[in-house]
């Protein structure tokens, strides 16, 4: 008992001396968390030579920025050591981007607060295509491109693309954040696990689909054909869509909010979370809830066809119009007609 006693104290000691000396190399260091990291990176500048029109990156740790190039001159600015290394090539109308991390296991043993940067510098802003992949950097499409088609994919970086696209738009991250704003495109898909989606200023031909494991999702003036979203343990939020097919809402303990949404017909689905339902409307609704309550107002009248079992019940006197369903087991349902 004596030496587990002392062997206690000995490790408390060590802990208490390990966070003084890091409060003193804070302090040193004027509490700037990206001059305490233990690598080392240099920047270069590798020039690109060649013509392109798609682009292809591909990087561990680096963050990808894209830019436009003021100067005319194409190039790729980023940060190397002596373990991780840029390869630029163009060819066949391909321009390719990605570094070789030679490090081993003991070399990722230690502190990095500020991520090395992975900078493209373009002269031409409009092109075919663009691929871009980082598993711990975030990466950044400004608007001033524009593709027809992209995908880009990170593991615990965010997602912010601005760029414009006219054909389809495929997003992942895993416990980072997805941002789109100001589209004209066909097609818009974005998934997280634990990260939010926000979708604003979208208008697709075809669908905008949004999944989320234990985020949430927001879609925010959407004209679309139909929109799919889905999370477990987020809300969903959606206000001012037009969709001209269905609209698919799909959470398992979050809220489903939507405000001035318009479409076809609307599919919503939770266990334990709420149901709101803010001047909206469908041709046809079909609403489902465990323990959720479902409130809220309609534009036009419905044949409504309500069930719940220990919950109260509120809505206008069926008259014309598509039907709206509703079912909850514990929950109130509570919806007016404007």
């Amino acid at each position: 008992m004596k030496k587990s006693t002392t062997a206690l104290i000995v490790a408390v000691c060590l802990i208490v001396a390990g966070i003084a000396i890091l409060g003193a190399a804070m302090a040193i260091s004027g509490f700037d968390f990206e001059n305490m990291g233990t690598d080392s990176y240099e920047e270069v500048t590798i020039p690109i030579e060649g013509d392109f029109m798609h682009i292809v990156i591909a990087t561990d740790v680096h963050d990808i920025d894209l830019y436009p190039a003021e100067d005319g001159i194409s190039k790729v600015v980023g940060d190397e050591s002596d373990a991780i290394k840029i390869r630029v090539e163009c060819e066949g109308g391909y321009l390719t981007v990605k570094t070789e991390d030679t490090r081993k296991w003991y070399d990722f043993i230690g502190i990095g607060f500020a991520g090395p940067s992975l900078k493209i510098y373009l002269a031409e802003t409009e092109l075919v295509s663009l691929t871009a992949a980082s598993d711990t950097g975030h990466i950044n499409v400004p608007e001033c491109f524009s593709f027809t088609g992209a995908s880009a994919a990170t593991d615990t970086g965010a997602i912010v693309f601005r760029a414009a696209i006219s054909g389809e738009l495929a997003l992942a991250s895993d416990t980072g954040s997805i941002s789109v704003s100001k589209q004209k495109l066909e097609k818009l898909e974005a998934e997280v696990s634990t990260g939010r989606i926000t979708f604003e200023n979208i208008e697709a031909s075809g669908s905008v689909r949004a999944k989320a494991t234990t985020g949430r999702v927001e879609l925010h003036g959407i004209k679309c054909k139909d929109i799919d979203a889905k999370t477990s343990t987020g809300n969903i939020v959606l206000k001012n869509i037009v969709a001209e097919g269905e609209v698919k809402a799909e959470a398992s303990t979050g809220r489903v909010s939507l405000t001035s949404c318009v479409s076809d017909s609307l599919e919503i689905e939770t266990s334990t979370g709420d149901v709101i339902l803010n001047a909206s409307d469908a041709g046809s609704i079909d609403i489902t809830t465990d323990t959720g309550d479902v409130e809220g107002s309609l534009l036009t009248p419905k044949i409504f066809d309500t069930e719940t079992d220990t919950g109260k019940v509120r809505v206008p006197l069926s008259g014309e119009g598509g039907i709206c369903k509703i079912r909850t087991n514990t929950g109130n349902i509570i919806i007016t007609v404007e």
